[in-house]
């Protein structure tokens, strides 16, 4: 009973991050937020320029930076689910007939190798089956990172090009 309380609490806490995700600067820029407040930067003045005017130019730098940072087309496929392209296979086999050749040898030495090959082919089974599904973890896990680490990439792209178009336009950018 423990044991499957234990493994229905490990899949939930694996599978929770796949539910939660953090907003888009598109997501929130939609929001009564100003792009810079978006981007978590402190936009100012050089010239005193009006708030009106300040908000006009972070609209304006903001879709020219997506566009000069290719950030949307970054986005899109950053968010597109990325498939392992050499998806393990035939561990569970691969286990099997290790196994049974393993159990052959063991049960000789036993007096049954007919029962030794099934014990070891059932246990080898197993055993390959668990490392296959952990090789496709591995290889999601990688891809999930490598996902995220796109998506900070072209943030981050789209942060540079947004500061440097507001400085072009006299505005101090931190």
């Amino acid at each position: 009973m423990n044991r499957y309380v234990t493994l229905l609490l490990g899949a939930a806490l694996i599978s929770a991050p796949a539910f939660v995700r953090a907003a888009t600067p598109d997501e929130i820029a939609s929001l009564d937020k100003s792009p810079s407040q978006v981007l978590g930067l402190y936009v100012f003045g050089k010239k005193e320029q009006s708030t009106d005017l300040q908000a006009g130019d972070e609209k304006a730098c903001f879709a020219n930076a997506k566009s000069a940072s290719g950030y949307d087309q970054a986005m899109a496929s950053a968010s597109a689910a990325p498939t392992p392209q050499d998806k393990p296979k035939g561990g569970a086999v691969r286990g099997a007939v290790g196994g049974a050749v393993v159990g052959t040898a063991i049960g000789a030495v036993a007096g049954d190798a007919g029962k030794g090959a099934k014990i070891g082919a059932v246990t080898g089974l197993l055993g390959g089956a668990a490392r296959q599904r952990e090789a496709t973890h591995a290889q999601k896990a990688q891809a999930q990172q490598q996902q995220q680490q796109a998506k900070a990439n072209a943030v981050a792209e789209l942060k540079r090009a947004f500061s440097a178009c507001m400085r072009a336009r006299e505005y101090s950018v931190e």
